[in-house]
């Protein structure tokens, strides 16, 4: 947009700033007793009057005689003034004026008098006090002035009508201590101002130039002579010194308007912002926080500079106002926006910037500076916004800062390191609590949860594992569907079915025609297993099945195709082994038969011996002279012996050779060939044909022929084998699964078939197990064992799957982060507690840090431009230059020592000179605008124009901009009469600076947390009409009541309609507040009315009530910060109190109809104003109405804002329970098992109480109220994205709702699921739990005997560590030999009881550890396994500990030798003791607590692993 056309816009949104009309009152006064906002006095002397009040004196009021109330009558001579004899007489705070007081003694006493009545003038007073006081709280302008000095001037347009001017006007304050006291008129401190409306109108319209005003100098009569001259004896007129008012002005809005003046501001055309606003043009400005930011990823410890507690919503509005950009903060009703200011001031404070805070109404700002200088910089604030604007206050204020000692600046860097590790570690654990685990979607609680759900539901750890810890979140959901589908066909029969093991689909038709199919078989099936049974006898095997029967096909073909044999010697186990040894005999019984049958041989040539010698000989041939050879003669007569006639001499040797090596095998082997071979033996053919049988047939059939094996009938074996072949092709038989081996017997196969054909119904059955077994895959192949087999029922295997799938889950999690594997709930428990500490020692930290770096600029301000100037004005008496000025020239110094001014928008137009020009202003870093949906646009364009960032803060849902000030300080009639009606104020409101930022795309950020309601039902309408139940609310332990939440209380009054009022409410309001007065003084106390008129009602009602409690007035002026207040719904924004009434007024008529018109309510935007009215109450809110919800007709009635009264009507009328908090169903898994534990105390166990982010995951409700809150490490816990909120801010914000808290953590409740139980019931203020009584019928007391404590004699006034370590070491021997065997923990533990300490400190246990040490060489006593004994100790014997100290009666403390003791015991009372009955015995016998049995158990089962005791069973 060029420059032009902005500044066209900018001219047009200046034009509803300036007034020169005669609606003001600055120009036209009103006449006397016409106006609400102005009272004129009579015949006073203004340069007395200013004199006095100069002084310090101050003026009461009195009414002239009766007769002369009434103004006269037009055209009437006004009667002489009489005095009315007798004493003056007061009425409601005021005189009468006394009728023998001379006129000139009334002009000199300290009584203002008015020309009206009594009463008249009591009411117009107390109506301008309340307003004057409503306008300083709204505004920040002290709008109550006395006007000095009249201008009786004419309008050329009515030159008939005179109209009177202020001259010049003093700012005063109307005062009354009581309903019983008068009203006081004082002067406010502030210098008389000239009128600027006047002055501008003279110029503008009439060319009149007044002469330049001097405050210093000002005189009454001689600034009236100087208006009379400037004028120039203009004809009609005229000009009275003396003509004074009492009344509401102000002329501010023309300074904004002078201020807005591009000509007197040339930088207002170029800064980005106002072009962005005014302009339309686009803003550079970074993306907002999402609402899911994790908030201590984004800020890190370092920069954790906040000096008031945050939560993680205002922590992240502050980060986006530090980072730079443009911002607005969206902040509801009770969330913390004046906190979140005053850490975004004092951040800009420790980081040098120069801050404007701007806020129209006075509590806002007040409420921000209060919270700074209770923390330590309000000294870095200048306020100048209200009465504090007086020259010599700013001066005093600014002396005092510069006077501040400069404090030291902090060491960081220890408490930084130490809180970012603790943060560290907490937020580790909330990332891994709420972290899926691998892909399966399950974050670690619900998984801890659900497995400590199990456990406490008895569901035992199952006999198997699965490896599901990489599973998926599909893979998951699938085994949990295969799982209950495998529990329910298991449940149906299908495992057992008479089917199982049938693995085809069988089609309807196929399981028909196999049911026809079933008698053949079966018939075929029985007779082949009756033809093979005998031969499966004889061989001594079990009934035969497929395989077996073709066995025994195939041996009894061999059978019958056996040679000759001897049937005994088959069964020598030579034929069952290798038979290459038969095989050997065979041969040389073969060979020797032909040697024996050789005719190259003699008879006996077998029984010659050296044969081979001779051989060997002839061999040789003996050479020439051979015949001499005796060798040869011998060699040649063997062979004549040997050798048949005519036969080869060697071949022949050679064959009598080979026969005496047979015959010598032979008779080797006799013995073997005799019994193997029995009487074949010697038959070399029918051996050979035996042995050639047995290598084609086998041992078997070798065994089969020695068994005597009978021949089998083929043909109905076949048969049989055929029927099976056919019953596999059809079913597809799985004989493992059916009959549990692969070959069943042919009978048993027959036997199934009948009882299929007995229960072919449980065919489906069947199928339907089989096909959840292929769905459940490999994964599940452990359930589908014991679901088969029967270890595991059907209705057992969900809990075994579930309990194996969270362990396997966990397993994973905890090898991803080892550190959950040692998690210590008490260490945790010390980890927060120490989380806070270092937490809340950040928070001091900054606000030291930003003490200091205000001091650092303190003390470098000498050398400033303008420092000299301001120490000369410390040092006058007077004349000190005007704030303004003092701003513009010595502006560095102040900013300096003031780096916070804290402003309204008219303020600012006042008090700071434009930033551009000649004498450039102030100019700012950051401007933060408070309750900016009540600011037009328009008035904050000034303060924009002087700061670079720009934040703003504010709520859509509230108060949109009103014509208040208008109607305060002009003569509007309409502004008065739109009120009541509804009409006209939606048309005159305009867009509010928020509204605008939002427009412009200004990034937002909203605080969610709601802090103020003590009981959800104060806000409950408001966050779900308004806010889309986005706010964050904390949940009230208590019910709702008539003294805590939202009540109603009907009235039955008449609505006049003429008067616009509710008498009869009015008055019951006013009862509600002396009973307040009375009964809860300490409590504020707030009323808001519809309007304006009802408003005053209940002012005059309560007023008539207190005159008749005299003893309530202390009330009335007690709470500073917080005072009593009756206003309209229009003023309330910004205000808050303990208990609030609201007076609805609006009811049926005398007529007995209801008029559907509700004022502002029918409006456009009326539910905004709604919005504010019913959410100002911390503790109670209580409605008087003369209408409830069913009497508003919508159809009737315009108006969001009447829909939303229907709504808000509806919820107050509600029981006690309505608007109680949110709850649900406690969650399954350690909920359940916390809510168990609650009910078993005797409580009400409520799960999820409270809001998203607020949630509670158990609570134990005793009647109507909450007693106790359980927090859980789980989902809501976890999500938390700020440790503050998680691990503190939460925690603490619902303790002062009145929770009390129990921390519960998963891990622990895991690990430790008994002392856990022990905890919550402690918590819950429950009786402990008996010790567990042992199943074993309870022993006999005598078996133990009872525990003997030590008490030695000691001096407890000598502290431990200044006891001898010789006499220490003698206390500590004495305490071992009474109570030995013992836990050195116990010595320590017996030596803080001697000494009644609450605890051994580091010095006590360092001393008693040496002593232990002396005592072991000088006092005869030694350590074990951690217990402590005598030389001469005794053999340890059971002892009860029932009746001893609670720390004795851990199973920790007691020695394993007392533990086997206490064993023997027991199994020689009752020998019959199994193993898992002898550990609760054991836990009765000692006297140990109920949750020592699993350490017991543990003990024993190592006594009975390693033979130390021995157990039934």
């Amino acid at each position: 947009m060029d420059d032009a056309a902005l500044a066209a816009r900018l001219q047009e949104a200046r034009r509803g700033l300036l007034d020169l009309s005669t609606r003001n009152r600055l120009l036209a006064l009103p006449k006397p007793g016409r106006s609400r906002g102005v009272i004129i006095l009579e015949d006073e002397d203004a340069d007395f009057v200013l004199e006095a009040l100069g002084a310090g004196r101050a003026f009461g009021f009195e009414s002239a005689p009766a007769e002369a109330a009434a103004p006269p009558a037009e055209g009437e001579t006004p009667a002489p003034r009489r005095r009315r004899a007798g004493r003056p007489r007061r009425a409601e705070g005021i005189a009468t004026a006394d009728a023998a007081q001379s006129a000139e003694e009334a002009r000199r006493d300290t009584k203002l008098r008015v020309r009206l009545s009594p009463e008249d003038l009591s009411r117009r007073l107390r109506d301008l006090m309340q307003d004057a006081r409503t306008a300083r709280e709204e505004t920040g302008v002290a709008t109550l002035s006395l006007a000095l000095g009249t201008l009786a001037w004419r309008d050329p347009a009515t030159p008939e009508t005179e109209r009177l001017a202020p001259l010049a006007l003093l700012p005063v304050t109307l005062e009354r201590e009581g309903v019983g006291q008068n009203y006081r008129l004082r002067a406010a401190g502030l210098e008389v101002q000239e009128n600027l409306s006047l002055r501008e109108k003279l110029s503008a319209e009439f060319r009149l130039e007044l002469p330049p005003f001097d405050a210093e100098a000002y005189d009454p009569t001689a600034w009236a002579e100087a208006v009379r001259i400037a004028l120039g004896g203009r004809e009609g007129w005229s000009v009275d010194p003396d003509g004074l008012a009492v009344g509401l002005f102000s002329f501010q809005k023309f300074l904004m308007w002078r201020d807005l003046d591009p000509a007197a501001n040339p930088g207002l055309l170029t800064h980005p912002m106002v072009r962005a606003l005014v302009g339309g043009e686009a803003l550079a400005t970074p993306p907002p926080f999402p609402d899911d930011t994790d908030v201590d990823a984004e800020i890190p410890v370092e920069r954790l500079d906040h000096v008031m507690d945050v939560d993680g919503s205002q922590a992240l509005a502050a980060e986006a106002v530090r980072r730079g950009g443009h911002t607005v903060i969206q902040g509801p009703p009770g969330t913390g926006k004046s906190q979140t200011i005053a850490n975004i001031i004092a951040q800009a404070v420790l980081d040098g910037r120069r801050v404007l805070f701007v806020a129209e109404k006075l509590a806002a700002l007040e409420v921000v500076q209060r919270r700074l200088g209770a923390i330590g910089l309000g000294a870095a604030c200048l306020e100048l916004h209200s009465e504090k604007q007086s020259k010599r206050a700013v001066l005093d204020e600014l002396r005092a800062t510069l006077a501040l000692p400069p404090p030291r600046r902090p060491d960081r860097d220890a408490l930084i390191r130490r809180l970012g590790s603790l943060r560290g570690r907490l937020n580790g654990h909330a990332r891994a609590m709420e972290a899926p685990i691998g892909e399966s979607g399950r974050p670690l609680h619900a998984v801890v949860g659900r497995l400590v759900g199990l456990r406490a539901g008895g569901q035992a750890a199952p006999d198997f594992l699965l490896a599901a810890g990489d599973w998926t979140a599909d893979r998951i959901a699938a085994a949990e569907a295969a799982v209950e589908e495998l529990a329910a066909r298991a449940a149906e029969g299908g495992p057992s079915s008479a089917w199982r093991g049938v693995t085809a689909d069988l089609a309807p038709i196929e399981q028909e025609r196999l049911l026809a199919r079933l008698p053949a078989l079966i018939r075929a099936l029985s007779a082949g297993a009756r033809a093979a049974a005998p031969a499966a006898q004889a061989l001594g095997r079990a009934a035969p099945g497929a395989e077996a029967a073709r066995s025994l096909l195939a041996l009894s073909a061999a059978v019958a195709a056996s040679p000759a044999h001897d049937r005994a010697a088959l069964a020598h186990p030579a034929w069952a082994a290798d038979s290459a040894p038969l095989r050997a005999l065979a041969s040389a019984q073969a060979a020797l038969a032909a040697a024996q049958s050789d005719r190259r041989l003699k008879p006996g040539a077998l029984s010659e011996a050296g044969i081979a010698e001779a051989r060997t000989a002839l061999a040789s041939g003996g050479g020439l002279f051979g015949f001499l050879s005796a060798t040869q003669r011998n060699a040649k007569a063997l062979a004549a012996r040997v050798v048949a006639e005519g036969a080869d001499p060697l071949p022949a040797l050679d064959a009598a050779l080979a026969g005496q090596d047979a015959a010598r095998a032979v008779a080797q082997g006799e013995a073997l060939g005799g019994a193997a071979f029995g009487s074949l033996w010697g038959d070399a053919p029918a051996m050979a044909a035996l042995l050639d049988w047995r290598e084609t047939h086998g041992a078997e059939a070798a065994a089969a022929l020695a068994a005597g094996m009978p021949m089998i009938d083929a043909a109905l074996v076949e048969a049989a084998l055929a029927a099976h072949e056919e019953l596999l092709a059809a079913t597809a038989l799985d004989s493992a699964a059916a009959f549990g081996t692969a070959d069943p017997p042919l009978a048993d196969v027959a036997a199934r078939l009948g009882d299929w054909a007995g229960q072919p119904e449980t065919l489906p059955l069947w199928l339907g197990w089989r096909r959840a077994v292929a769905a459940a895959g490999e994964d599940l192949a452990p359930i589908v064992e014991r679901l088969a087999d029967g270890r595991l029922a059907p209705e057992a295997a969900r809990p075994a799957f579930d309990y194996a799938l969270e362990e396997a889950l966990l397993k994973a999690a905890m090898r991803a982060r080892p550190e959950l594997a040692a998690f210590d709930g008490a260490g945790f428990d010390r980890l927060v507690a120490d989380f806070a500490e270092a937490d809340r020692a950040r928070i001091d930290l900054a606000r030291r840090e930003c003490s200091a770096a205000h001091a650092a600029r303190i003390a470098a301000l000498r050398d400033l431009p303008g420092f000299t100037l301001l120490m000369g004005e410390f040092e006058k008496k007077r004349g000190h230059l005007p704030v303004r000025e003092l701003l513009l020239r010595a502006g560095q110094v102040v900013q300096a020592a003031k780096p916070v001014l804290m402003m309204s928008p008219l303020s600012v137009a006042q008090f700071l000179a434009p930033p551009h020009g000649l004498r450039p202003g102030l100019s700012f870093d950051l401007l933060v605008i408070d309750e900016a949906s009540q600011v037009e646009p328009v008035d904050a364009l000034g303060a924009i124009a002087r700061c670079g960032q720009v934040v703003v803060v504010g709520d859509d849902k509230q108060m949109p901009p009103t014509r208040f000030f208008q109607r305060m300080t002009s003569e509007d009639d309409e502004a008065v009469e739109a009120e009541d009606t509804g009409e006209a104020v939606a048309a005159r409101e305009v867009e509010s600076i928020l509204g605008l930022a939002n427009a412009r795309g200004v990034p937002n950020v909203m605080l969610r947390w709601h802090y103020r309601s003590r009981h959800e039902s104060l806000i409950a309408t408001s966050n779900a009409e308004f806010y889309g139940s986005r706010l964050f609310v904390l949940p009230s332990p208590r019910a709702r009541s008539a003294t805590l939440g939202l009540s109603l209380v009907r009235v039955d009054g008449t609505w006049e309609a003429g008067a616009g009022v509710n008498r009869t409410e009015a008055r019951a309001v006013a009862e509600a507040v002396l009973r307040h007065a009375k009964e809860t003084p300490g409590d504020t106390l707030g009323v808001a009315a519809f309007s304006l008129k009802q408003r005053d009602a209940i002012l005059d009602a309560v007023e008539a009530l207190r005159r008749e409690s005299p003893e309530t007035e202390a009330f009335f002026t007690a709470h500073e910060h917080e005072p009593f207040f009756v206003k309209n719904l229009e003023n309330v924004q910004g205000d808050e109190r303990d208990a609030i009434l609201i007076s609805v007024g609006y009811a049926r008529g005398a007529d007995g109809k209801l008029a559907m018109r509700f004022g502002p309510l029918s409006a456009d935007g009326g539910e905004r104003r709604l919005n504010v009215l019913i959410t100002r109450a911390k503790k109670r809110c209580i409605v008087f109405s003369g209408i409830g919800a069913e009497d508003i007709d919508l159809d009737r009635a315009a108006g969001r804002g009447v829909a939303a009264l229907k709504s808000f009507l509806q919820a107050a009328a509600g029981g006690l329970r309505s608007g109680a908090p949110a709850t649900g169903a406690v969650r399954a898994g350690l909920g359940t098992v916390i809510g168990a534990e609650i009910a078993a105390a005797g409580k009400e166990a409520v799960g999820r109480v409270g809001t998203a982010g607020l949630f509670l995951d158990v609570a134990a409700r005793e009647g109507d109220d909450f007693i106790l809150g359980v927090e859980a490490d789980a989902g809501d816990w976890a999500g938390i994205r700020a440790a503050r909120d998680r691990e503190r801010g939460r925690a603490a914000a619902l303790g002062q709702m009145g929770w009390r808290l129990h921390r519960a953590w998963s891990l622990a409740w895991l690990q430790r699921p008994e002392a856990e139980r022990a905890r919550l019931r402690a918590a819950l203020g429950a009786t402990p739990e008996a010790p567990e009584a042992a199943p074993v019928g309870g022993p006999d007391p005598g078996l133990a005997t009872p525990y003997v404590e030590a008490t030695p004699e000691i001096d407890r006034a000598t502290a431990i560590p200044a006891m001898p370590f010789a006499a220490l070491s003698e206390v500590l021997a004495s305490i071992i030999r009474t109570e030995q065997p013992i836990h050195a923990d116990a010595v320590l533990e017996r030596i803080r009881l001697l000494w009644g300490k609450e605890r051994l400190d580091a010095a006590d246990r360092a001393a008693a550890q040496q002593a232990l040490r002396l005592a072991a060489q000088l006092q005869g006593v030694s350590e074990a396994g951690g217990f402590w004994t005598s030389e001469d100790a005794p053999a340890v014997t059971p002892r009860d500990r029932r009746a001893a100290a609670p720390h004795l009666r851990r199973p920790a403390m007691v020695a394993p030798a007392e533990v086997e003791a206490a064993a023997r015991a027991l199994l020689a009372a009752m020998p019959q003791t199994t193993e898992a009955e002898l550990a609760p015995g054991i836990v009765r016998l000692l006297g140990l607590d109920g949750t020592a049995t699993p350490a017991i158990a543990a003990r024993v089962a190592a006594l009975a692993g390693s033979g130390a005791i021995t157990t039934a069973g």
